[in-house]
């Protein structure tokens, strides 16, 4: 790839570097081009939820949690908190953490967000409750 040996410090093309790779299923060249992006702009908060959707594909449902908590004091726009939350609510959820899972989906209901982000969480808690909590 010669996009890759060119900018091979170019934290956007690691980054989507990392996605190609995880659509092929090559999930170790992902991880490492991922990582390898968060190395050079550890703030860039999209390589996070890609690195979180890695493991998550992976099932690896630990790793995906500790990533996306490493990346809960970086800024975000609203849309970006928003994927934030509910990608830890479902994290949560897919480790039976129920009531950490309907705890971020009410952080999004009772935030100041555009009404589709709240109806979409809505969406979320009313799945989780049904399926993890009422058992």
């Amino acid at each position: 790839m010669e996009l890759e040996k060119s900018e091979k410090n170019n934290e956007l093309v690691l980054g989507s570097l990392g996605i190609v790779y995880m659509d092929l299923k090559q999930y170790e060249l992902s991880e490492q081009k991922l990582k390898k992006a968060l190395d050079l702009k550890p703030d860039f908060i999209n390589n996070w939820f890609n690195l979180a959707t890695l493991y998550e594909r992976m099932k690896n449902y630990e790793d995906a949690g500790i990533t996306m908590q490493k990346a809960e004091n970086l800024y975000k726009t609203e849309q970006e908190e928003f994927l934030y939350y509910i990608q830890r609510a479902f994290l949560n959820y897919k480790l039976n953490n129920c009531e950490k899972a309907l705890k971020f989906c009410e952080k999004i209901i009772n935030s100041n967000f555009d009404e589709y982000y709240i109806n979409n969480a809505q969406g979320a808690y009313d799945e989780i409750k049904e399926k993890c909590v009422e058992k």
